[in-house]
């Protein structure tokens, strides 16, 4: 009966990992003149994480170059056959429990990710470009190549979606929560991913991680603002 219990737990993060549909460590704060953005995106029980498309360098930035106009791009992993299966039958769910071929789905969105999200579900993580980079490369290496190309497999599940072959295995110890937890922590953020199967096992290190962001933030405002030249009435001036 314990076994039993098991397999339907994993079943439902494997579910989870069928992405909700979108509407229409942390290391030391970076400066400000070096500062990027990694956004972690709650997508029900799915977790996928995210860019700026003006911040996506090449290699990967020849995923973004096929949607066009969009603003920010986000990543996700999941299970190949249960994906493309499109269904919810039970039977498609237990199977994916078992080592299989995985996919990368790759989401445009034109409006912000709070609007697509709601902003409950959106961490948008300070980080140097050196750190973007790295998870920007994670993700790169995470995606079968054809001819030095991401390899494309189908339209996603809905308009600005698309999927891409994985170089990973997708299984119930190895979801799309764990490879989530993989690509930020390869940007240098404290982030545990051995073990981590569910949505909740990652966005409670994320938000503890957004909280020391948000911390550092303020403090830095504080030192730039007792840092700053101030006139002979004690209020701040214009740099010369």
């Amino acid at each position: 009966m314990r076994s039993a219990g098991v397999i339907v737990l994993i079943t439902l993060a494997l579910s989870a990992c069928v992405s909700v549909r979108p509407r229409a460590a942390i290391a030391p704060s970076p400066s400000a003149d070096e500062s990027w953005t990694i956004l972690v995106v709650r997508r029900g029980w799915h977790t996928d994480v995210g860019f700026l498309a003006a911040e996506i360098a090449p290699p990967l930035a020849s995923v973004r170059e096929k949607f066009g106009d969009a603003r920010y791009l986000t990543f996700g992993f999941g299970d190949r056959r249960y994906l493309l299966a499109r269904t919810s039958r039970s039977i498609d769910l237990i199977g994916a429990v078992w080592p299989g071929d995985g996919l990368i789905l790759t989401t445009a969105l034109r409006a912000s990710p709070q609007a697509a999200f709601g902003a409950d579900n959106i961490a948008a993580i300070a980080v140097s470009r050196a750190q973007t980079r790295a998870a920007q490369a994670f993700i790169w290496q995470s995606i079968r190549k054809q001819s030095g190309g991401a390899l494309w497999v189908g339209a996603g599940p809905y308009g600005g979606s698309a999927y891409y072959a994985a170089t990973e295995r997708y299984s119930g110890l190895y979801t799309c929560n764990s490879w989530a937890a993989q690509v930020l922590r390869s940007a240098g953020l404290s982030i545990r991913h051995t073990g981590v199967i569910f949505a909740w096992q990652l966005w409670r290190q994320v938000l503890r991680l957004a909280a020391q962001s948000e911390k550092q933030t303020h403090e830095q405002e504080r030192a730039d603002q007792a840092r700053a030249p101030r006139s002979a009435h004690g209020l701040p001036t214009a740099a010369p």
